[in-house]
């Protein structure tokens, strides 16, 4: 399916972000996903923020790809998040993917008011170490 395809193509990026960012693999890769440019690419961006909310709508076959590829995600930032066990790993791999989604969601659905830059900077602030002394309207 295509939005099978667009996944596959989001975990392409993510594993590429992760293998050039190293040791700082988990706040790159929310400098790179919540980010304006990530806002502004609705045609190009990730089908999570995407198409999420239709496939909700859709059928058990729609709803069990999406799940399979928002599972990959997960496994992804499990692997590079900080923490001591894999169980807590995981839990805020969980929650940081939600607030990464949530935020570009509603940063698209408020774009061109100043509350969805600042939607932005607070998910980077959140979730990254430098997240407070790089804002993501500046990011490339």
């Amino acid at each position: 399916q295509a939005s099978e395809r667009l996944l596959s193509k989001a975990e392409e990026r993510w594993t590429t972000a992760i293998e050039r960012a190293g040791g700082d693999a988990f706040n790159e890769i929310v400098r790179m996903y919540v980010s304006a440019s990530h806002r502004d690419a609705t045609g190009a961006g990730c089908a999570l923020a995407a198409l999420a909310p239709d496939a909700a709508r859709h059928g058990a076959g729609v709803r069990a790809a999406f799940c399979a590829k928002i599972r990959t995600h997960i496994d992804l930032l499990t692997k590079i998040m900080p923490g001591r066990s894999a169980e807590a790993k995981r839990k805020k791999a969980l929650s940081a993917l939600a607030e990464m989604v949530g935020a570009v969601v509603l940063a698209r659905a408020t774009k061109g008011d100043e509350l969805s830059d600042e939607l932005l900077d607070a998910v980077v602030s959140d979730l990254t170490s430098a997240g407070s002394k790089r804002s993501v309207v500046a990011q490339p």
